[in-house]
């Protein structure tokens, strides 16, 4: 019987020494954590830009037409919308814009990863409305989106005074986990 205790003992004596590198790293990662602190939320901001001002050195200046395509994941939490489109002389002009005879537009989109248009603009006067929010609620589709633009416009280089204008700005806001120790947002 004490034969066997003594051997059990050896084995332990040796075995031991083995494995303490392996635990005692577990045990000083897990001191680190506590000593990190808690992390905190931070919204970080993505920006999407689309604009563009007509200068008519060129009749192929007249139409304008770009896409840009963002990813939206779990983290997003919000997306907000900016538009503004500015078209020279529209207070006289119009009612010849919109019904076509002058033919200036802006027309923009947002469609999710699901394909649904989500926002849309089309003006054909000065347009400036408060921003657009599109909320996770509980979250967006996940995927690429889509901006579109399409306009028409006219634009004059000699005095530089008559010019269409447009400018569509997309923001997604995501949130994400920064450590008191560490500058780095890491996806929530």
């Amino acid at each position: 019987m004490q034969g066997r205790w003594l051997v059990s003992s050896l084995l332990l004596i040796l075995v031991l020494p083995m494995f303490s590198g392996c635990l005692s790293l577990v045990t000083m990662r897990e001191m680190m954590e506590q000593e990190r602190g808690e992390p905190q939320v931070e919204r970080t901001q993505e920006t999407h830009t689309i604009a563009h001002t007509f200068d008519w050195t060129s009749l192929d200046d007249v139409e304008y037409s770009n896409v840009s395509t963002f990813y939206v994941r779990d983290d997003v939490a919000e997306i907000v919308i900016y538009f503004k489109a500015a078209f020279s002389g529209s207070e006289f002009t119009g009612a010849f814009d919109c019904n076509g005879i002058l033919g200036r537009y802006v027309e923009a989109t947002l469609t999710d990863a699901t394909g649904v248009v989500v926002w849309s603009e089309n003006v054909c006067e000065d347009y400036n409305p408060l921003n657009s929010h599109i909320y996770a609620d509980p979250t967006l589709p996940n995927g690429e989106w889509t901006l579109e633009v399409n306009a028409r416009g006219f634009g004059e280089s000699a005095t530089n005074t008559l010019k269409d204008s447009f400018s569509v700005v997309v923001t997604v806001y995501k949130d994400c986990l920064e450590y008191p120790t560490e500058n780095l947002c890491v996806d929530s």
